[in-house]
């Protein structure tokens, strides 16, 4: 199915023609369900969503539980809604900048992914400064690979790198040693795109990902694409970006810990 934010609209009829379109039959018979649940015809909801008129915020409310938002996104959908029927251009003029204001804020995934934890700067330091302190907590997070000599062989990495690492982690209580077993404590951290720290955390992966290359595997997927695109479609695509690192994040977190993957994601302009 695809996957489809409210974010990347300022039109709610749009929205909802979209979404239709991801649904089983393209939403065969949702108008119907949606005018029985509010108490009107299936021809007044037509003349809504071909432009004849305009939905009621009490039907909007409704309408938005139908779609199965959550609260925030609701609160979007009824203030596309109300830039909708706004019956002036001044009116328009301050919703319009309301709705680009939530947009910007949902394009942060500061407000998408929750911290774990806050480091100070002297542990980030350490903490970013090579791939091997994330990794090797995710690593460890394996049941095969939650020794220091198991991480050794698998990473082909010094023994005494690895336990410099390790004693690290240990201090700064990311791990803990149980009977020479090594246990995670938190799950994620997670930089704010205006920490010093990012650019280098960033870098580090992309070099991952480099030499990940140079040993391509059929599970690994590499993808650059160079485009030329309408300014519409490239703030669709900005939108949906975060939405799917949610998604992602989402299915993520609860599974069994059985693989380790890196997954980067770059949206620039050039």
């Amino acid at each position: 199915m695809e996957m489809l934010t409210v974010y990347e609209f300022t039109d709610y009829k749009k929205f909802v023609r979209n979404w239709l379109k991801t649904q089983p039959k393209h939403g065969l018979g949702f108008f119907t369900q949606f005018a029985e649940r509010v108490g009107t015809s299936s021809a007044a909801i037509s003349q809504i969503f071909n432009d004849v008129r305009e939905l009621n915020l009490e039907h909007a409310v409704e309408l938005s539980e139908m779609l199965s938002l959550g609260e925030d996104e609701s609160y979007y959908f009824l203030l596309l809604v109300e830039y909708a029927r706004a019956g002036s251009a001044k009116l328009q003029k301050k919703l319009l900048a309301k709705i680009k204001s939530e947009q910007i804020q949902q394009q942060k995934l500061i407000n998408r992914i929750p911290k774990d934890r806050t480091l100070t700067e002297e542990i980030k330091s350490i903490y970013y400064s090579s791939w091997l302190y994330t990794g090797i907590r995710n690593l460890i997070a394996i049941e095969s690979i939650q020794t220091i000599e198991s991480l050794v062989v698998h990473t082909k990495i010094s023994k005494t790198r690895i336990q410099k690492v390790i004693q690290f982690l240990i201090e700064h209580q990311f791990l803990k040693s149980d009977g020479g077993k090594l246990i995670v404590l938190d799950k994620k951290t997670h930089l704010e795109n205006t920490s010093p720290w990012v650019t280098k955390h960033h870098q580090n992966w992309r070099i991952k990902s480099m030499e990940a290359m140079q040993n391509y595997d059929e599970g690994d997927l590499f993808y650059s694409s160079p485009m030329s695109l309408s300014e519409e479609v490239a703030q669709q695509v900005r939108q949906q970006l975060p939405e799917l690192i949610k998604q992602i994040n989402e299915r993520v977190g609860p599974s069994k810990s059985e693989v380790v993957r890196c997954l980067n994601i770059d949206w620039f302009r050039y």
